[in-house]
């Protein structure tokens, strides 16, 4: 598609959506300059910076199941009093943590989850295996 094509129909899906002509224009420019690919970039930096002018925090929430709308909220409520921040969170569900919730609120995670439990298990295991083996090895 040559670029007028290209503009004609961003004008024209513009106009579907009632975008305002500012936001119009801004599309404009970037598909002009070739850097219409940026868009979801820009959209995600938009959203970084929006939420930290609203004070909010962006956090996951993984469980193994489903979470009812009363548990979400439960878990919602303690997450912002022990923060003290307003938070945005996304519930999300994998069956490979076996039971418990992966939290991580910015760069903070608490990783409750069975999966993360018998990792450490495993890591003990290894090292006391390690130290017998050792410990055989060794001449008295």
């Amino acid at each position: 598609f040559s670029l007028s094509q290209r503009e004609e129909l961003l004008h024209r899906v513009a106009g579907r959506l009632s975008l305002s002509p500012l936001l119009s224009l801004f599309l404009k420019h970037l598909l002009q300059k070739k850097h219409l690919s940026y868009l979801g970039n820009i959209c995600d930096s938009y959203q970084i910076h929006a939420e930290t002018m609203l004070q909010k925090r962006r956090g996951v929430v993984i469980s193994a199941i489903s979470l009812s709308q009363d548990q979400k909220e439960e878990i919602y409520s303690q997450l912002q009093r022990a923060s003290r921040q307003k938070l945005l969170l996304n519930f999300q569900v994998n069956p490979e943590v076996l039971g418990g919730m992966r939290i991580q609120i910015g760069s903070l995670r608490f990783d409750n989850t069975i999966a993360q439990q018998l990792e450490t298990i495993r890591g003990h295991l290894l090292a006391q295996a390690t130290d017998v083996v050792q410990s055989m090895v060794k001449p008295s």
